[in-house]
């Protein structure tokens, strides 16, 4: 069955560069042919209605150099790339709206990510179909339900981002298809985290998903937590 890996929220250049790593890791050896990014692989705090903690916060071009050498250095190789727009990729067209419209058409940031050869690139607001499986970034919800709530949302199964969260929910009854909901934490950083105290942000576990998918379009999804910086798929380990 193809192999496919759920790459959840990063906030590059404010990742967790040991997650990544391990996430490459699995890029090189478990080799999957699909890749889906969730939305949320750069932060664009440079844009951003934030105050800037750091005189880096405040420079787009080294932000995004970051963010997209990150990015083409864990899909490389890969046939199938898939870039699910989050609400974090969409402040640069945000402070552009509001603050320099002269720029409109100047920058964008799938030319910034380097996105414009990859399979698909889904906006913001819309939905991936994969499979049976319904992909978008979020359906406005964020707290620990918001899977449960993206599933109902389209009455079929759901992934998403956004939340930073992991959970994995499969509703239903054995005489009927099942709805799967799913979320696979995050990939960023909870010690560059500046808007929220970081108590908080240390609660967000690091992780991201896998997933196999039949001919029939049915998608068997596995959450991959990473605890102590280890990740285990299918009896192996990964940064151990």
């Amino acid at each position: 069955m193809k192999k496919i890996l759920f790459v959840p929220d990063t906030h590059a250049p404010f990742h967790d560069e040991r997650a990544v790593r391990i996430v490459e890791q699995v890029v090189n050896e478990w080799e999957p042919r699909c890749i889906l990014v969730l939305g949320d692989w750069i932060d664009n705090l440079s844009v951003s209605g934030h105050e800037p903690a750091k005189v880096f916060d405040r420079n787009l071009k080294r932000e995004a150099a970051v963010a997209a050498t990150r990015l083409e250095g864990l899909t490389r190789g890969i046939p199938e790339r898939h870039f699910v727009i989050g609400n974090h990729e969409t402040r640069l067209e945000r402070f552009i709206a509001k603050r320099a419209p002269e720029l409109d058409g100047l920058v964008d940031i799938e030319d910034l990510l380097g996105l414009r050869k990859w399979t698909s690139v889904t906006q913001y607001n819309e939905t991936l179909r994969l499979g049976k499986l319904n992909i978008t970034h979020d359906v406005g919800k964020a707290g620990q339900n918001a899977h449960q709530s993206a599933a109902s949302s389209y009455m079929s199964s759901a992934i998403i981002g956004h939340t930073h969260r992991m959970a994995y929910d499969v509703i239903g009854r054995q005489a009927g298809p099942p709805v799967v909901a799913a979320m696979f934490g995050w990939l960023g950083d909870y010690r560059k985290v500046e808007y929220l105290h970081r108590a908080e942000a240390k609660r967000w576990p690091l992780g991201f998903g896998i997933g196999r998918m039949e001919e029939s379009g049915v998608v068997h999804v596995t959450p991959i937590p990473i605890v102590n910086y280890k990740a285990c798929i299918e009896g192996v380990l990964y940064g151990g």
